[in-house]
């Protein structure tokens, strides 16, 4: 949910996130246990790409295949799709915030925590934007050139 705040440029991208800024994100440790899996679309970008947030759960290889299997059963252009894992870059203190928050109900001291460790991966998810933002402009380049040729 953050890194698509981050892509949709509704956190900044020359400093760090207050707490505050952070747990007003939309979703931000909102999902609960039965929305595991189910895709957030969270608006388009500059390019109007749609973005979307999903939260895997423990069950994330079973369902990046399930993605993957979809995307190719429906014949869906696999250069349209881009997933990107930003668990990659998430600081432990996010995930014992979030387990604190979503799985015990500790909302009030987990959700903290979980924006505090946000805030320390806070560089490494804008990196990884900013990555996938040139991944998605190479491919776009790539197929002008091939409907040029």
């Amino acid at each position: 949910m953050i890194a698509a705040a981050i892509h949709l440029r509704k956190l900044p991208w020359d400093r760090l996130p207050t707490l505050a800024e952070l747990v007003k994100q939309e979703r931000f440790d909102r999902t609960e246990n039965r929305e595991i899996g189910t895709p957030f679309f969270m608006g388009r970008d500059g390019e109007g790409n749609e973005i979307y947030a999903l939260g895997l759960g423990p069950d994330k290889v079973m369902i990046r295949r399930t993605i993957a299997s979809l995307i190719k059963i429906l014949a869906y252009p696999p250069r349209e799709i881009l997933l990107v894992d930003t668990l990659v870059c998430i600081h432990s203190l996010t995930r014992i915030g979030g387990f604190l928050s979503r799985r015990l109900g500790l909302v009030s001291c987990g959700r903290p925590l979980a924006a505090l460790g946000i805030r320390l991966s806070y560089r490494g998810l804008l990196e990884l934007v900013q990555a996938t933002m040139a991944q998605c402009q190479r491919q776009r380049n790539d197929l002008d050139l091939n409907r040029e040729i």
